[in-house]
C-alpha cells in the first residue's frame, strides 16, 4: 500500500506570513488516486532541519512530496539538503537552462539574470520533471524503495507538476488500492452525543471502514472512509453509510459534504422560494454568511439591519407600544419584524433577529445571551428562543446560524 508524507518548506510558512494551502491540494490529489496521507510537516529554510524533516517523513511513507525552497536565491536551500540526504552533487540540466534563456528572452522580454542560472542546476541523481510554465523544475528521487517528489512552493507551478508528472506517475506504482468517502451533516447535537449514540454502529464496522467526527460550531460532520482492493468496496460503504443514519436520523441535515449555508441556498432553489432578513443583534452576520455563496441573489433579496429602535419602528412598523411593553429581545419584536421584512420585500419568507450579544447590555427581564428569531411567511410566524452563553462573537455566530437552521426546518415542516 502506498502512503504518502508531506512536506513544506520555508520560514514565511512557520511565521505565518504565507497561508499553506499546498499541502491541502497535494493531500486532496493523493486522495483521490487512493493513497493516504500519514503526516504533514513545516520546515524552516536551515539545512539541518530540512534533512530532518526528510528522514522523519521517510520513517513514516514511501512517498513523500517536498514543496518549497527551489528558487534561485541563497535562502533557498531545498537542493543543497536533497544533494546532502541523497549524498550527490548539483549539476546543470542543459534543457532547463535553456527553457530558463526563453522565458526570459521571449516571454519575459527582458534579460536573465545570472542568479537564475542557479535553476537549471539540479542534483546529479534526480530525475528532472520539466516545468513548462516556470522556472523551477520538479525533481523526482528513489532511495530504499522510497520516491520522493519535489516541488516549487509556487502554488501554480507545483499544481502543474502535481498534475502533469506526480499523479501519473504514482498511479503506475500504486495497486488498485481505493479509498472512497461517504459524509454526512448533522446539526443540534455535539461530536461526544454523536459517538455515544454511534458506539454500537463503530463496533460493528469492517475493519477496512472507518468513521471520522469533523466537528465546528453546532454541527459535525461524520465522515465514512473504505479502504481495500475490493471490486465492491463502494457497495459496502454505502451499506454502511445508510446504517449509521438511522439513530441518528433527526440531526442530519444533509446526505453528503457540505455546509448549513449550502444547505438551505439548494432548499430555497429547490423550492423557488425567496427570503429576506431583518437582523439587529447580528449586525449583518446571516446576510454575510448568504452572500459569501455566489448565485444567493436568485433567493436572497437583501435585508435591514435594524439596531436601534429607531429603525425597527421607523422602518418595519415595530410600534413604540409594542417596544415598551415586551422590549426589542421578544417574541413579539421579532415576529413583527419578521412579518413586515417579507411584506415589504415582497418575499415568500421573513427572518428577523433580535437579542444581548454581550458582555454588557442585560435588563431586568432581558438576560445576556438570550437571542430571539423569528421566521414568517404569508400563512404563519413561528419564534424561537435561545440563550447563550459564550464570547459576544461566538454569540454572534451561534446566533446567525441558529437563524438559518430555523429557516430550513420552517421551510420543510
Amino acid at each position: 500500500m502506498i502512503v504518502a508524507s508531506i512536506l513544506n518548506i520555508g520560514d514565511e510558512l512557520l511565521i505565518g506570513q504565507v497561508v499553506d494551502t499546498n499541502s491541502v491540494y497535494i493531500a486532496q490529489q493523493l486522495n483521490n488516486i487512493g493513497v493516504g496521507i500519514v503526516e504533514k510537516m513545516a520546515v524552516g529554510d536551515k539545512l539541518d532541519v530540512i534533512i530532518r524533516g526528510l528522514t522523519i517523513c521517510s520513517d513514516q511513507a514511501n512517498v513523500i512530496i517536498i514543496t518549497g525552497g527551489l528558487g534561485p536565491t541563497s535562502d533557498d536551500i531545498t537542493k543543497p539538503a536533497l544533494c546532502n540526504f541523497f549524498n550527490t552533487t548539483l549539476t546543470t540540466h542543459q534543457p532547463t537552462l535553456l527553457h530558463l534563456k526563453h522565458l526570459f528572452e521571449n516571454v519575459y522580454k527582458k534579460i536573465m539574470p545570472p542568479i537564475n542560472n542557479n535553476q537549471a542546476l539540479v542534483p546529479d541523481c534526480a530525475e528532472v520533471l520539466f516545468n513548462e510554465i516556470g522556472t523551477a523544475p520538479g525533481l523526482a528521487f528513489y532511495k530504499n524503495e522510497k520516491y520522493y517528489f519535489a516541488l516549487p512552493g509556487v502554488p501554480e507551478e507545483m499544481k502543474y507538476l502535481m498534475n502533469n508528472h506526480v499523479i501519473p506517475k504514482i498511479i503506475k506504482l500504486s495497486s488498485h488500492q481505493k479509498i472512497h468517502h461517504k459524509t454526512l451533516l448533522t446539526f443540534g447535537i455535539g461530536e461526544s452525543s454523536l459517538a455515544t449514540t454511534l458506539t454500537d454502529f463503530e463496533k460493528e464496522l469492517p475493519h477496512n471502514i472507518s468513521l471520522a467526527y469533523l466537528p465546528e460550531l453546532l454541527s459535525v460532520r461524520l465522515r465514512l472512509t473504505a479502504q481495500g482492493t475490493k471490486a465492491n468496496i463502494e457497495n459496502e460503504l454505502e451499506e454502511q453509510f445508510k446504517k449509521i443514519q438511522l439513530p441518528i436520523k433527526k440531526y442530519i441535515i444533509a446526505t453528503k459534504d457540505t455546509t448549513l449555508v449550502e444547505v438551505i441556498q439548494e432548499l430555497l432553489e429547490q423550492k423557488n422560494i425567496t427570503v429576506s432578513i431583518a437582523e439587529s443583534c447580528t449586525g449583518g452576520n446571516v446576510s454575510a454568511l448568504l452572500t459569501k455563496r455566489a448565485g444567493i441573489s436568485k433567493v436572497f433579496k437583501g435585508s435591514i439591519v435594524c439596531y436601534h429602535n429607531e429603525l425597527k419602528k421607523n422602518l418595519l412598523g415595530v410600534s413604540s407600544a409594542i417596544l415598551e411593553t415586551y422590549g426589542p429581545v421578544s417574541k413579539e419584536t421579532v415576529s413583527i419584524m419578521a412579518q413586515e421584512i417579507r411584506q415589504r420585500t415582497h418575499t415568500d419568507y421573513g427572518l428577523a433577529i433580535s437579542g444581548i450579544m454581550g458582555p454588557t447590555g442585560s435588563t431586568a427581564q432581558t438576560l445576556v445571551g438570550t437571542v430571539w428569531i423569528a421566521i414568517s411567511n404569508a400563512v404563519q410566524t413561528d419564534a424561537y428562543c435561545h440563550h447563550l452563553q459564550f464570547t459576544r462573537d461566538k454569540n454572534i455566530y451561534i446566533s446567525s446560524l441558529l437563524a438559518i437552521n430555523h429557516l430550513r426546518e420552517f421551510i420543510l415542516q
